[in-house]
């Protein structure tokens, strides 16, 4: 068995030709899991993985709803032992789900939203949430600061480097490298995706590529450089040169990406490759 949380990019479409129904029919069969489950509310302590649907800056619903919930908001939440709930969400500074020009990066907002409300429950019309554990890390931890400082440095991009990403990345960073593809295993077992691809579905596949749109492998090692105190490569967001001189400002620091003082996580979220 091998752990596709250890072997970097989850297991992503390679084949230009697979739609997403296809995707999704072969991540269930080659992906095994534990640890994550289904449930309805945030009743314990540990990471939860949130998705809605996407609302425009206009106000107006997204046409991404023909993917089901792969193109959905995602938010991180993290319930503490003391009861108080934290939100780790990423998207543009002005508060909208996406940038109104997809194809242009926009400032970002702080990722951290403290005393966060909960997501509107399944009853009242939401999708439920996905526990995924524990996290190996507090919420005032200099590490997850100092990585929080890399992911608000860089610009949102809708396609490029979005809420998905963030949320892979740093569920990725607070499970300390156990559970990757964390907003994939929510769209298999808590929220839904195209078994067929409808027309719009094909239409939009061609922007809007499962892999680089999904996968957080890239935000992830830029968090983990900061925090090893290595140099931070960020992915191209923006024109070549700008997106140099960003990288080369970042700062390095001294402390390691490892476990939590008080020793390992149990009962970590795990998938494997059959």
């Amino acid at each position: 068995m091998t752990d596709l949380f250890k072997c970097g990019a989850v297991d992503v479409p390679t084949d230009a030709t697979e739609s997403i129904g296809q995707f999704f029919a072969r991540y269930k069969r080659n992906v095994q899991y534990t640890g994550c489950r289904v449930v309805n509310a945030i009743t314990e302590p540990g990471l939860y993985l949130h998705k809605r649907p996407i609302v425009m800056p206009d106000g107006t619903p997204s046409p991404l709803a023909s993917f089901g919930s792969v193109y959905h908001h995602a938010t991180v939440y993290w319930r503490q032992r003391s009861g108080e709930l934290h939100a780790l969400d990423y998207g543009p500074a002005d508060g909208s789900d996406v940038a109104a020009n997809i194809m242009a990066p926009v400032p970002a907002r702080p990722c951290l939203q403290r005393d966060a409300q909960p997501p509107e429950p399944p009853k009242a019309g939401g999708l439920p949430l996905l526990f995924v554990g524990p996290a190996a890390m507090g919420v005032g931890d200099e590490r997850l600061a100092r990585a929080l400082t890399v992911m608000e440095a860089l610009p949102y991009h809708t396609l490029r480097n979005n809420c998905i990403h963030f949320a892979d990345a740093v569920v990725r960073l607070l499970t300390d490298g156990t559970v990757c593809g964390a907003p994939l295993l929510y769209d298999m077992l808590a929220g839904s995706h195209p078994t067929a691809d409808d027309f719009m579905v094909m239409m939009l596949q061609g922007a809007l590529k499962l892999p680089p749109v999904c996968d957080g492998s890239a935000l992830h090692a830029a968090m983990c450089d900061a925090v090893a105190g290595r140099t931070v490569n960020l992915p191209p967001l923006e024109p070549r040169a700008a997106a140099a001189t960003r990288s080369s400002a970042a700062t390095s620091t001294t402390t390691t990406c490892a476990s939590s003082p008080d020793g390992s996580v149990a009962g970590k979220a795990r998938a494997g490759k059959a």
